[in-house]
């Protein structure tokens, strides 16, 4: 619960590397229903705040449901 507190003040704040992480969660379904449109939302607004690893991991959804042949 602490936990869920301190991710909250923090993504309320803009705070780039809880932002991704909570897009790595969505990701990966990791104690949340895995949403890659969540995902990539999140992963948009951390690398929007300058958070590189964020550009690399937003790109990931894209890439993985793309339709055959396009890039």
């Amino acid at each position: 619960r602490r936990m869920q507190v301190k991710i909250i003040s923090l993504l309320s704040l803009g705070h780039s590397p809880a932002v991704h992480n909570v897009g790595v969660h969505y990701f990966a379904g990791r104690g949340v229903e895995l949403d890659m449109k969540k995902a990539a939302k999140y992963f948009a607004q951390a690398a929007e705040s300058g958070f590189e690893l964020s550009l690399v991991r937003e790109a990931f959804p894209v890439l993985l449901f793309r339709p055959r042949g396009e890039l």
